[in-house]
């Protein structure tokens, strides 16, 4: 089993996690309000907590389909970006900048959208040297990143294993 077969089972293993947790959480928070319908506190405050309870595991829920792991085609000419709702085809772009993951923290400040649960997938809407700039990666990625840029946009993209050599001659 190669790398990147090892990360996508990591990461649908973790998204299985993440999803049993916030079934539990949302489980236990219908639990607790009917114990808390047929008995109820005398606080105000304690009637707030499978409201509290249910909401988080509802909210975690629903965070699900932005887990969901993105793929990228890079190319000759063309780059491919594919999420669970979005294809998108970017086709005459310019590549601004070539790095490597290990130069990644010089160029990407922040990224407060769209972090996975691993470290090898990320879509988001990042701050980054080169501006505000959507960044994606999957499990699958190369070690490669490019910035590229069309009508006024920026793209930070990790080519996958597979397209590393059509990569290397953009």
């Amino acid at each position: 089993m190669s790398m990147a077969q090892r990360r996508w089972r990591k990461h649908k293993i973790s998204l299985v996690v993440f999803f049993l947790i916030s079934a539990g959480a949302t489980a236990s928070g219908i639990f607790l309000f009917y114990l808390h319908s047929v008995n109820p506190p005398k606080e105000p405050l304690a009637r707030l907590g499978p409201y509290l309870v249910m909401g988080t595991g509802l909210a975690a829920m629903a965070t699900i389909p932005l887990l969901e792991p993105v793929r990228v085609v890079v190319r000759r000419g063309e780059i491919i970006l594919k999420t669970r709702w979005l294809t998108k085809r970017i086709t005459g772009f310019r590549v601004v900048k070539k790095f490597s993951t290990s130069e990644l923290l010089n160029y990407i400040y922040m990224c407060p959208v769209g972090w996975r649960l691993d470290l090898w997938s990320l879509y988001g809407i990042c701050s980054t040297a080169f501006g505000r700039a959507v960044a994606f990666s999957t499990p699958s990625c190369s070690d490669e990143w490019i910035v590229v840029e069309v009508d006024g946009k920026r793209y930070v993209i990790c080519c996958e294993e597979g397209d590393r050599e059509v990569c290397a001659g953009l």
